[in-house]
């Protein structure tokens, strides 16, 4: 699979045939961020549609590319996004395994690293966590397999518990004791399931 500004290319080993999405042509995507897949669809985070800037994610099918793309997200906010990363995430909940979709990227102007874990089947938004970025300087996101958000940049990691898992202790870079506590302890706050929750610091 190969991904360029507007457009991605991927080999069909069956037929070993390869076959190109023209995101630009079909449907006004630019600035492609990322691509991940499963085993059923393509995901893509694109910068840019109709030359409007913004976060947009959207899933393709494998099978049948050329079908509309269903929508995750398309917030038109005239921002420009970088350092995107893309992970899936399963955890089990109530005797059901939960499939997510984590999403983080830094924007432009109000210098903030955003979080978003997403529902795969609902495309709800469970979670939004927000924190402070600087634009220029660079930042590299990571779900561990405890679902569990590593960041690094140049002052070093951060942890965030992006699941519902049980409150843990670790230490932080300064020695000391700290507790920290997963973003769906607070599902309680829900009004409906579609309810998402926002963190920001």
């Amino acid at each position: 699979m190969v991904m360029t500004y507007s457009s991605l290319i991927y080999v069909d080993m069956r037929k070993n045939e390869p076959f190109e999405i023209n995101f630009a042509a079909e449907y006004g995507f630019d600035s492609l961020k990322q691509v991940v897949a499963n085993e059923t669809h393509f995901f893509v985070v694109a910068n840019k549609r109709d030359r409007m800037l913004g976060f947009y994610m959207f899933q393709i099918e494998i099978e049948n590319p050329k079908k509309q793309v269903e929508y995750f997200m398309g917030w038109m906010n005239k921002t420009d996004i970088n350092d995107v990363d893309v992970c899936f995430m399963d955890e089990r909940v109530n005797g059901r395994v939960e499939k997510s979709i984590v999403v983080s990227f830094k924007m432009i102007g109000i210098n903030t690293y955003n979080v978003f874990v997403l529902d795969l089947e609902t495309r709800h938004i469970r979670y939004r966590h927000e924190s402070f970025q600087l634009w220029e300087s660079p930042i590299k996101g990571h779900l561990l397999s405890t679902n569990e958000f590593l960041t690094f940049n140049k002052l070093g990691c951060g942890l965030l518990s992006v699941g519902q898992a049980e409150p843990r202790a670790i230490v932080d870079a300064e020695g000391l004791n700290r507790i920290i506590h997963s973003l769906g302890e607070l599902n309680y706050l829900r009004v409906e399931t579609s309810n998402h929750l926002y963190f920001a610091c």
